[in-house]
């Protein structure tokens, strides 16, 4: 997931078996390849925000870690999938703490 150029066929290629199985098996759960992928990177990216491990590294390492190419677009996706920017997500979890 860190890598931001992987590929249907890099997947595919892992798992053993052909790029269509694999969007094939996807069609089942309602959700294309490519979004559980988008989806499962915005999770981690939210595990790591939320991380006291990570709490000094910026949010642009945080996504580009989590396999973005661009923390304005990572920042865009965040917000619309939690309804919350990165940036305020980091400050509410150092109110909490302190």
């Amino acid at each position: 997931l860190a890598r931001s150029n992987l590929s249907a066929e890099d997947i595919a290629r892992h798992m053993g078996c052909s790029r269509r199985y694999l969007h094939r098996a996807f069609e089942g759960e309602g959700m294309t390849l490519e979004r559980f992928v988008w989806d499962r990177r915005l999770e981690r990216s939210k595990e790591e925000l939320l991380s006291p491990a990570r709490a000094a590294a910026s949010i642009s390492e945080i996504a580009f870690a989590c396999g973005f190419n661009s923390s304005a677009h990572f920042s865009r996706a965040f917000k619309s999938k939690y309804d919350v920017a990165p940036r305020e997500l980091r400050e509410r979890v150092r109110l909490v703490v302190h």
